[in-house]
């Protein structure tokens, strides 16, 4: 699987969701240590697994039956005056330098939920040029739970 190359870190835009409305959001989960590290942070725009009962938030596994997907929307904080910008964003299981720890935000999906994000794993494609060259020849290109 590649990842589509991008300047920074993911980024998302909530178009019309319906866990702002409804309130299906979780911020009281801690990132999964085994999974998040400081070489892999999580970025706006992921789809999560949470693991309630456990108080984490992990990758989704599309092989795992019975899981709840939610997407990671996660405030913006600004570390470094020098690196502005959303795309300079994303957390890590580790506490930052000030020694304080942030648990993402993330959003319960649902069915008709739409986003725009910039964290995509092409899956089976090597690169986007790939991803345009199917969509040019008529072949359905799906979005599903990636790695």
């Amino acid at each position: 699987m590649a990842r589509m190359v991008i300047d920074g870190f993911g980024q998302v835009e909530l178009n019309n969701v319906a866990f702002r409305r409804d309130g299906r959001i979780e911020a009281q989960c801690a990132l999964d240590t085994a999974a998040f590290t400081s070489s892999v942070p999580c970025e706006n725009g992921m789809i999560l697994r949470v693991k309630k009962a456990e108080h984490k938030i992990t990758f989704a596994d599309a092989s795992a039956a019975n899981q709840l997907y939610a997407l990671n929307y996660t405030t913006e904080h600004m570390y470094d005056e020098r690196k502005p910008g959303l795309k300079n964003f994303s957390l890590s299981a580790q506490k930052n330098e000030k020694g304080q720890d942030f648990y993402p935000r993330v959003g319960y999906l649902a069915a008709g939920d739409l986003w725009t994000t910039n964290c995509i794993d092409l899956g089976t494609y090597a690169n986007t040029s790939a991803v345009q060259s199917a969509l040019a020849s008529g072949t359905a290109v799906y979005a599903a739970v990636g790695t």
